[in-house]
Protein backbone atom coordinates (compact mmCIF):
# COMPACT_ATOMS: atom_id res chain seq x y z
CA UNK A 1 0.00 0.00 0.00
CA UNK A 2 1.17 3.58 -0.55
CA UNK A 3 0.14 6.96 -0.75
CA UNK A 4 -1.57 8.20 -4.07
CA UNK A 5 1.67 10.96 -5.17
CA UNK A 6 3.98 7.61 -4.39
CA UNK A 7 5.18 6.81 -7.86
CA UNK A 8 5.38 10.50 -9.00
CA UNK A 9 7.45 11.43 -5.70
CA UNK A 10 9.60 8.33 -5.07
CA UNK A 11 13.06 9.68 -7.00
CA UNK A 12 12.57 13.42 -5.14
CA UNK A 13 16.08 13.74 -3.12
CA UNK A 14 15.30 17.29 -3.22
CA UNK A 15 13.80 20.14 -1.51
CA UNK A 16 9.65 20.88 -2.60
CA UNK A 17 7.25 22.78 -2.20
CA UNK A 18 8.66 24.71 1.27
CA UNK A 19 5.47 26.41 2.07
CA UNK A 20 3.31 24.30 1.39
CA UNK A 21 0.85 21.90 3.31
CA UNK A 22 0.88 18.29 1.81
CA UNK A 23 -1.73 16.00 2.77
CA UNK A 24 -0.88 12.36 1.77
CA UNK A 25 -3.55 11.15 4.66
CA UNK A 26 -2.42 7.65 6.35
CA UNK A 27 -2.73 3.86 5.70
CA UNK A 28 -5.65 2.29 6.93
CA UNK A 29 -4.50 -0.54 8.61
CA UNK A 30 -1.03 0.34 10.19
CA UNK A 31 -0.59 -1.96 12.98
CA UNK A 32 2.63 -3.84 13.10
CA UNK A 33 3.59 -1.91 10.28
CA UNK A 34 6.50 -0.33 8.95
CA UNK A 35 6.68 2.69 6.13
CA UNK A 36 9.46 4.64 3.80
CA UNK A 37 8.23 8.09 4.31
CA UNK A 38 9.68 11.05 2.01
CA UNK A 39 9.49 14.37 3.38
CA UNK A 40 9.32 17.49 1.47
CA UNK A 41 12.86 18.55 2.44
CA UNK A 42 13.86 15.19 0.24
CA UNK A 43 14.98 13.21 2.85
CA UNK A 44 13.77 9.96 2.69
CA UNK A 45 12.78 8.18 5.99
CA UNK A 46 12.83 4.31 6.24
CA UNK A 47 11.34 1.68 9.12
CA UNK A 48 8.70 4.74 10.27
CA UNK A 49 5.79 4.18 11.94
CA UNK A 50 2.04 5.67 12.12
CA UNK A 51 1.16 6.45 15.66
CA UNK A 52 -2.37 6.12 16.35
CA UNK A 53 -2.28 6.80 19.81
CA UNK A 54 -2.66 10.32 19.05
CA UNK A 55 -5.95 9.79 16.73
CA UNK A 56 -8.59 11.54 19.22
CA UNK A 57 -6.06 14.24 19.96
CA UNK A 58 -5.98 17.79 18.32
CA UNK A 59 -3.22 16.40 16.25
CA UNK A 60 -4.31 13.48 15.35
CA UNK A 61 -2.39 10.64 14.51
CA UNK A 62 1.10 10.96 13.89
CA UNK A 63 4.42 9.40 11.59
CA UNK A 64 7.27 8.59 14.12
CA UNK A 65 10.75 7.73 12.67
CA UNK A 66 12.55 4.71 13.78
CA UNK A 67 13.97 6.35 16.75
CA UNK A 68 10.28 7.46 17.55
CA UNK A 69 10.83 11.16 17.00
CA UNK A 70 7.58 12.86 14.93
CA UNK A 71 7.14 13.78 11.64
CA UNK A 72 4.47 16.57 11.10
CA UNK A 73 2.11 14.64 8.48
CA UNK A 74 2.15 18.26 6.35
CA UNK A 75 5.46 17.43 5.16
CA UNK A 76 5.16 14.20 4.07
CA UNK A 77 5.12 13.78 0.05
CA UNK A 78 4.90 10.45 -0.12
CA UNK A 79 4.84 7.21 2.11
CA UNK A 80 4.91 3.27 1.21
CA UNK A 81 4.74 0.16 3.26
CA UNK A 82 7.87 -1.43 3.38
CA UNK A 83 8.42 -5.12 2.64
CA UNK A 84 8.80 -7.17 5.24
Amino acid sequence: MQSKNWYRRKDITWPVGRETLFREGFPGDSHGKRYHLITKDGVHHHHCILDRSTQYRDEGPQWRTANHEPIDSYNVIAWKEEEN
